[in-house]
């Protein structure tokens, strides 16, 4: 219901106590921040001619427009949605609390800047709490809204905290949303934040909290971002090239020409026979056993194996004179395939 704010893919979510695995505390963030009264949340004035320019302000003075419901109307429109299907009373169910969304989503404006997509994931949690909501149960729609609300929030949070995904497991979800807080408490006891003592409190491994604390502590950066105070270099720029300099491939690829052409001239002075070996086997890239170049040849293996040496000596004799300057590494031309 949120103006302003971007179409985000959305996960489905469940109550927060559920993914954290300990409820929540009201008064704080999921990076243990405390949370803001509802008198702090900025309603703009009429009058004020550059707030009709900030898509927060406008939605809040748009919100302001739908006066708050009692407890006796939240339960007759609940009891008129679920018994009747009357979608009229569950619009008016979810506009009178969509004051109840930008209040709790302004808890994490420190944890994530664009209150908008908060309270765009907040008005789809209210309204999943309007679908699932039993007005029998004697419970205010608002206090069970709240629940919702806040897994659709803290859901969104993780999604998007970081492109490398983290909270793959209850258990991190956990650290997640409970390591700040941990980590004061144990500052205020004087004692040192290690990651055991953090896993031991918080009942996950070790590895959970240094891999989570890690993600919290460095967010992610851009390549493209400059890294020097003219912005003429950026983290790109310094990374090491992953393909070899042009000078480099030109000269690779002659040196290949001219040896393509030298085994050509040397493979041009063999015989039939001994050309098989020395292009099938010797220089080739799948080279042929010597079972099966003695089979081609009717010759017996042992046979086939005097051919081969008496072609690597040729072969030897020719770099000597003609290949001045190559490095061929022979000493290993006659290892046979396995």
């Amino acid at each position: 219901m949120a103006r302003g704010g971007q179409t985000r893919r959305r996960k489905s979510a469940t109550p927060e106590n559920e993914i954290a695995g300990e409820e929540p505390c009201p008064d704080e963030g999921p990076g243990g921040e405390p949370a803001p009264p509802m008198s702090l949340v900025p309603v703009p004035s009429a009058a004020t001619g550059l707030a009709r320019l900030d898509p927060l302000a406008g939605y809040l003075r748009e919100i302001s427009a739908y006066s708050l419901l009692t407890a006796e109307e939240e339960r007759d429109l609940a009891l008129s949605y679920r018994r009747d299907g009357n979608v009229q009373a569950a619009v008016r169910l979810a506009t009178g609390n969509l004051r109840l969304v930008v209040s709790i989503a302004f808890q994490y404006r420190n944890t994530w800047q664009n209150v908008l997509d908060l309270i765009q994931e907040g008005n789809v949690g209210l309204m999943k709490a309007i679908e699932k909501f039993d007005p029998h149960r004697g419970l205010r729609f608002s206090t069970y809204a709240t629940w919702w609300v806040k897994a659709y929030m803290l859901k969104y949070l993780l999604d998007n905290w970081s492109l490398v995904k983290f909270g793959t497991s209850n258990d991190r979800r956990k650290v997640f949303f409970n390591l700040r807080r941990e980590q004061e408490r144990l500052r205020l006891k004087g004692a040192d934040a290690r990651p055991v003592d953090l896993a031991h409190q918080l009942d996950v491994s070790v590895r959970d909290v240094v891999e989570v604390g890690r993600a919290l502590d460095h967010k992610d950066a851009s390549l493209d971002a400059p890294v020097t105070e003219d912005r003429t270099v950026t983290g790109a720029s310094l990374l090491p090239a992953v393909q070899p300099a042009p000078d480099e491939v030109v000269a690779e690829e002659e040196s290949r020409r001219i040896l393509r052409g030298q085994f050509a001239l040397f493979a041009a002075s063999l015989a039939a026979r001994e050309k098989a070996v020395f292009e099938e086997r010797l220089a080739a890239e799948d080279p042929l056993t010597l079972q099966e170049l003695a089979d081609r040849f009717e010759m017996t293996r042992e046979g086939m194996r005097q051919v081969e040496k008496r072609v690597v000596k040729a072969f030897k004799e020719f770099v000597e004179h003609e290949m001045t300057g190559y490095d061929l590494r022979l000493q290993g031309i006659t290892r046979e395939r396995p």
